[in-house]
């Protein structure tokens, strides 16, 4: 069986003129971000997305206990074809994005079995995908652990490879929270806060970005 996933031969990803803005949130499973982002839609009126696409989707259930190479590049291929989905949407208004490339960083860079320099030096040399679009800002929701354990655990569904290692594993989880705070414009503590009060900060923030 051949577990290499082809690329696009196109290696520089063109950003055409577009009206709206690209807004991603990014965090881990169980932080409220599909809600959050809904809010936030609404606040602005604009369009909500994620990736994989609906195309790319069709082939997500093979991927999620795959291989970590396998799953990353799966992942990557995803958010290459889903840029193109974002720059058709922009031509709309705002894209709100339910979380994108840093994701996929963040696992990838978090599953490498090596020392803490050599982590951290993989994390300085890492640079964005030249095949994506590169959003307006990104925003990273940060809840506390505990909390965020008791929602995933409280859904009653089997967990995927990713998910338990992230809940049995601290090492693991603290190199991925330390990817998404490298990559992300800001973090945004939410813990204790509610879903009318994370959509004003993260207003703020955007507002503070000059992207009004």
């Amino acid at each position: 069986m051949n577990n290499h996933i082809e690329y696009p031969t196109e290696n520089t990803y063109y950003i055409m003129q577009t009206q709206g803005r690209f807004i991603v949130i990014e965090g881990l499973d169980g932080i409220g971000k599909s809600t959050t982002i809904g809010r936030l839609c609404e606040q602005l009126n604009a369009q909500t997305a994620s990736s994989p696409t609906p195309f790319m989707g069709q082939i997500r259930e093979r991927f999620h206990d795959a291989e970590p190479n396998l799953r990353n590049q799966y992942y990557e291929l995803c958010n290459a074809e889903f840029s193109g989905t974002v720059e058709s949407m922009l031509q709309q208004g705002d894209v709100v994005c339910d979380r994108f490339v840093a994701s996929t960083a963040s696992f990838k860079l978090a599953n490498r079995n090596c020392p803490w320099q050599e982590f951290q030096e993989s994390l300085n040399n890492w640079k964005w995908p030249s095949t994506c679009r590169q959003p307006d800002i990104i925003i990273h929701l940060l809840l506390q652990e505990d909390e965020r354990t008791r929602r995933i655990l409280s859904r009653g569904e089997p967990l995927d490879q990713q998910e338990a290692r992230l809940l049995e594993d601290p090492s693991f989880r603290i190199r991925t929270l330390s990817v998404f705070n490298e990559l992300c414009d800001v973090t945004i503590d939410i813990t204790g806060l509610s879903t009318d009060q994370i959509v004003e900060k993260i207003l703020l923030e955007i507002e503070g970005d000059e992207l009004f």
